[in-house]
This record gives C-alpha cells, sequence and structure tokens, in this order.
C-alpha cells in the first residue's frame, strides 16, 4: 500500500517535471521565434534536453532503489540512456562505502553545462 503511494507521488512529479521542462523549452523557442532570434533557441533546445537527461537519471536512480528488474521496458530505456555517461563517470568516480556517486557528479555536470548555457546563449 506504501509503496503505491509513493510510486503514484513520484510518478506525479516525474510527469510535472516533464510537463514543465518541455513548456519551458517550447515557451522559451517561442519567444525567440518571434524575436528572429537564432542563437537563444539553440540554448533552449539545449537546455531542455539536459533537463530531460538529468530527469532521466533521477528516474532511473529510483526505480534502482526499488530494484525494477532490467527486463522491464522502461528500466532497459533507462539504463539505455543514461549509460553513455553514467558508466565512464563509475569507472572514474570511486564508491564512496557502497555508495555509488556517479549519478551526484552527472547532475553537477549537466548544471554546470545549463549554466554556461544560461550563461551564453540565453543571457539575452
Amino acid at each position: 500500500m506504501t509503496a503505491g503511494i509513493l510510486l503514484a507521488v513520484l510518478l506525479g512529479w516525474f510527469s510535472l517535471q516533464l510537463v514543465s521542462s518541455i513548456a519551458n523549452t517550447l515557451a522559451g523557442v517561442v519567444t525567440s521565434l518571434h524575436a528572429r532570434a537564432l542563437v537563444p533557441i539553440l540554448g533552449y533546445v539545449l537546455y531542455g534536453l539536459l533537463s530531460l537527461y538529468s530527469l532521466l537519471i533521477f528516474i532511473r536512480i529510483v526505480f534502482s532503489w526499488v530494484t525494477v528488474s532490467y527486463s522491464n521496458r522502461v528500466m532497459r530505456f533507462l539504463v539505455n540512456t543514461t549509460e553513455p555517461m553514467l558508466g565512464p563517470l563509475r569507472r572514474i568516480v570511486p564508491l564512496v562505502g557502497a555508495f555509488d556517486i556517479s549519478p551526484i557528479v552527472a547532475f553537477i555536470i549537466l548544471w554546470l553545462f545549463q549554466g554556461a548555457i544560461a550563461g551564453t546563449l540565453l543571457r539575452s
């Protein structure tokens, strides 16, 4: 019962984050199109894709906590999508005790890229 409630809350949160990310990206692109500014369009698209990728990493972390098996289609998609970034980081970043902190490092890298995009391409 409690796991079902937690899953419903997390699913709702994931959905809100996804819709918010897509809506913000589309709003930025439309605004930039009206202003005929091509560089911000690229910035909004890249920023939105990085937000989506961060969300996919977060969902993968949560699914791994509730032990969703790799035979699940969604988990396979998440692993195949996020492993190109997490795999190399896992080889570089050592475990902290029994914990894999490579997703935290991935979040920091993605946030740095988003900051660089916001500071350069979306500055106007």
